[in-house]
């Protein structure tokens, strides 16, 4: 897939976004409070952050992009460094 900006990126349709995150979006983490699910994708230069509605079946209720790594400080508080232990 061509290098894609963010602009180019947010004027697509719902289920367009979804499916250029599930085939090119790299994966990095999620994590969930008791209504959603956030699972957070790296594209291209930016991050997307997909939230999913646990009650509705995990229902894709949204996408959100983020233009740098400021944004997503949430997801960095979930990581557990302990496993990393002897590094």
């Amino acid at each position: 897939m061509p290098s894609l900006t963010i602009a180019q990126f947010n004027s697509l349709s719902k289920d367009e976004k979804a499916d250029v995150v599930y085939n090119f979006g790299v994966y990095l983490l999620d994590y969930e409070n008791v209504r959603h699910l956030f699972s957070l994708y790296q594209l291209s230069n930016f991050y997307v952050e997909l939230v999913y509605n646990l009650r509705k079946r995990k229902a894709l209720t949204r996408i959100k992009s983020h233009p740098t790594p400021d944004t997503i400080e949430k997801y960095l508080l979930k990581i557990d460094i302990k496993e990393l232990g002897g590094l």
